[in-house]
Formats: C-alpha cells, structure tokens, sequence
C-alpha cells in the first residue's frame, strides 16, 4: 500500500500475498497471475477466471470548501489638483480570465490493466466544448484543464477637486472544493505457482478476499465480487463577478 496517497494497488498486494504464502511454506515463488496469461493458467480458466477490475464513473459528494477570492488584474491612480474643478476619466480595458477544473486523487486505485474513469464536469464548472474527461485512478494522480473568459469595462470615473483616486478592477473568483469517489468492482481469482508443492499441487488459485485488505467490501461472496471506492477531491475555479473599486484620497500638498 502506498501510505502516501493510500493506494489500493492489486498487483502489489498479489505479489507480497504470494511472497508470505511461499516464506510460511518454505518455498519460493514462480510466479504470480492476476491476468490468466500463464498457459498453465488457461486449462483451469472455466473454473477460476482471472481478476477483472471494472472502474465506475466518478460520482460527486459533499462539497468541502467553498470560497470567493478576488484579484486584482488592473489598477491605475488618478490625480486632480485643481481646486474647483471635477476631472473626468474613461476607464476602458479588456483582458482574458482563467477558469480551472481540477481533479486530485486521494484514495487511488493501481492495477497492471486500465486504471481510467470516465468523469464529467460538476454542476458550476463550463470548460469549452469538453463536457467528460479520462481520469486515471492511480494514487497522487492529479488533471486540470482550463479555458480563458473574455471580461472588459468601459466606465467613467470622476475625480474630485483635490483629490487622487486609485481604480481597481477586480474580477472575484468562485473557488469550490468537492469530494468524488469512483467505484471499482474487483471480480475472480488470481493463481500462485510456488517450486514446491503445497499439498500435492504447484499451482494454486485464491480470490481476492484472501487479501484480506479491509477496503475491499463483498459484493457478492457467490461470485467472488469485491468493491473498491477510489476517492480524491475536485477544485473548480471560475469568475464570480467583475467590478470596480474606486478610493478617493487627498491631494498630497
């Protein structure tokens, strides 16, 4: 298990299953298969077919954080010395937004077949033209993808006698944090051939609640069917609003 990301990963797990297996016997691996590609594998397939993981969609949960955070893209001072006169200024300016989606896994899923799921943009985040991304379950695994808005202003700001004023605009982004989890369904044996024999046989199959990993849930004992939840989080970035802030100071004598 990588303790870092805490990673289910099943071809790790497989192989120091098999390494204890052959050390409490005092013998030695071969080789381990959770695909069924060893030929001696293949006569027994009808009777124990290799491990098949099929990943589920990502499902969206709670939302963890959610916060707006401003950002200053322009600012400019204006100064009015005259003593009885208002000055008039035309704020006129455009410029080009980020807008992020970003998923993070936390909770992940490794496996020498495909790791990927199929996740679709949540509720508030409109990217482009892509509406469902390829998400690769493996633990620390980490996908962002962006697009640009278009904000402009065109204001008239007036500035006192005597006084400066500095103009901010500020484009507030919605920042919002949400958990997600993917289901993974774990199903079949995976076979151990050890050099001695255990009990007469070489070769010997087990399912994946041999494991004995607490984050694999039966599903189906009849079927050998186990679930795996990957889990991870998605930050969703994007414009809130757009405005400007203008304050009045005095004139510096």
């Amino acid at each position: 298990v990588n303790r870092e990301h805490n990673t289910f990963d099943l071809d790790k797990s497989v192989e120091r299953f098999a390494e204890c297996k052959a050390k409490a016997n005092n013998t030695e691996v071969v080789w381990w298969d959770v695909h069924g590609n060893h030929d001696e594998t293949k006569e027994c397939r009808w009777m124990y077919p290799p491990v098949t993981a099929t990943v589920g969609p990502v499902v969206y949960g709670a939302t963890k954080s959610s916060a707006k955070r401003p950002n200053v893209v322009y600012t400019q001072w204006i100064h009015n010395g005259q003593a009885s006169s208002s000055q008039k200024t035309t704020i006129e300016r455009k410029t080009k937004h980020k807008k992020t989606a970003t998923w993070h896994v936390k909770g992940g899923f490794s496996y020498s077949g495909s790791t990927e799921a199929s996740a679709g943009f949540w509720k508030i985040v409109d990217i482009g033209t892509e509406h469902e991304i390829s998400l690769d379950l493996k633990g620390g695994y980490r996908k962002e993808v962006s697009d640009t808005e278009t904000f402009s202003v065109n204001d008239v700001v007036t500035v006192p006698p005597m006084k400066s004023v500095k103009i901010e605009w500020i484009i507030t982004d919605d920042v919002q944090e949400v958990l997600w989890t993917s289901p993974v369904t774990l199903t079949r044996y995976f076979a151990i051939k050890f050099k001695d024999a255990l009990k007469g046989r070489h070769m010997w199959f087990y399912s994946l609640s041999s494991l004995q990993d607490s984050r694999l849930q039966s599903v189906c004992a009849r079927h050998e069917t186990f679930l795996y939840t990957a889990r991870g989080t998605f930050t969703a970035v994007e414009a809130h609003e757009a405005q400007l802030k203008v304050t009045e100071h005095n004139v510096q004598a």
